[in-house]
């Protein structure tokens, strides 16, 4: 009796149903992983992104304190904003997709003011991110005195 060859065996079937799941289960787990990081460092870098333009524009608001005055307050749902005291103007410097937290607010900067102490928690809104934070703390110290501002010696 002549036996064929040709066709595979329910072992064989077997162990190749068995490689091709643990290959199939190991390549979805490293996606997944990349996946994740991925968004990870998309969210982290979007919340420095932002850090620095809020840092950036209260640089600028805080250069021109003595022709400008403001408050800088954090509001209820989370925004950082700067609210000039002399046209009672509100700007939002910081981005919707964050919830800033943290130092006392509001604080009045004018004339008087030489340095402003920043200790902000910033998170993401969106709840599956809430565990990604960045400590946004800092100090703006006012550079010039005002005679040497005039003057153009600076």
């Amino acid at each position: 009796m002549k036996r064929d060859t040709k066709g595979m065996t329910l072992v064989e079937l077997l162990a190749v149903l068995t490689l091709f799941s643990v290959l199939s289960i190991l390549i979805f787990g490293l996606y997944q992983l990349g996946i994740r990081s991925y968004h990870r460092n998309v969210t982290t870098t979007m919340i420095q992104q932002d850090s620095d333009l809020v840092l950036s524009r209260l640089t600028t608001a805080f250069r021109h304190k003595n022709s400008r005055p403001f408050q800088l307050s954090v509001s209820s749902d989370g925004k950082l904003m700067i609210t000039y005291t002399k046209n009672n103007q509100t700007n939002v410097i910081s981005g919707d997709d964050f919830i800033y937290s943290g130092t006392s607010s509001p604080q009045t900067i004018d004339q008087s003011t030489a340095t402003i102490d920043m200790n902000y928690i910033v998170k993401p809104r969106d709840s599956q991110d809430q565990d990604k934070t960045f400590h946004l703390k800092t100090s703006l110290t006012f550079p010039w005195k005002e005679t040497e501002q005039k003057d153009g010696s600076q």
